[in-house]
C-alpha cells in the first residue's frame, strides 16, 4: 500500500473551504480538471465523473463529516486499486488547515513510484488551488 500526504493552509474557514468540496461543479474551475458530470446521488454515495485529458475518473463519496471532513473511493481505469482519498480541514490561525491523504495500490508493481509522484503532484497542486480559491470567495 502506498499513500502521500497533500497539505495547505487557507485563510478561509472550513465552511468555505468544506463547500467548495462538497461542490464538485466547482473543481474544473480551480484545478487541472477539464470537466465535472454528475454521476448518480447525492451525499454518500455520491459518483462524481471527472474529466482531465483522455482520463475520465470515477469517484465514490464514502464519508462526508460537516465542515471536517471528505472521503472518496476511486473506481476509474487508472492502473491503482483500492484507491482511497481523505481530506480533512481543521480550524488553524483564523482559517484552515487542508490535509489530502491518499492510499492506493498499483496495479503493477513497478508503476509504484512514478503513480505515486504524478498522483501526488496533482493532489497537491489541487490542495493549493482549494485554499486559494476559497479565499476568494470567503
Amino acid at each position: 500500500m502506498l499513500n502521500f500526504d497533500a497539505t495547505a493552509h487557507s485563510a478561509a474557514e472550513p465552511a468555505t473551504v468544506y463547500a467548495l468540496l462538497r461542490d464538485a461543479s466547482t473543481w474544473p474551475q480551480r484545478t487541472s480538471i477539464d470537466s465535472y458530470a454528475p454521476g448518480g446521488g447525492e451525499g454518500v454515495g455520491e459518483i462524481r465523473l471527472f474529466t482531465r485529458g483522455k482520463i475520465v475518473g470515477r469517484d465514490e463519496v464514502i464519508e462526508l463529516v460537516d465542515n471536517t471532513r471528505l472521503a472518496y473511493r476511486h473506481t476509474s481505469k487508472l492502473p491503482v486499486r483500492d484507491y482511497v482519498g481523505t481530506i480533512e480541514l481543521t480550524p488553524a490561525g483564523g482559517g484552515t488547515d487542508i490535509r489530502w491523504h491518499v492510499t492506493f495500490r498499483p496495479k503493477f508493481f513497478v508503476t509504484g513510484v512514478l503513480l505515486k509522484r504524478g498522483l501526488r503532484e496533482f493532489t497537491q497542486a489541487n490542495t493549493t488551488s482549494l485554499a486559494a480559491h476559497a479565499e476568494q470567495i470567503r
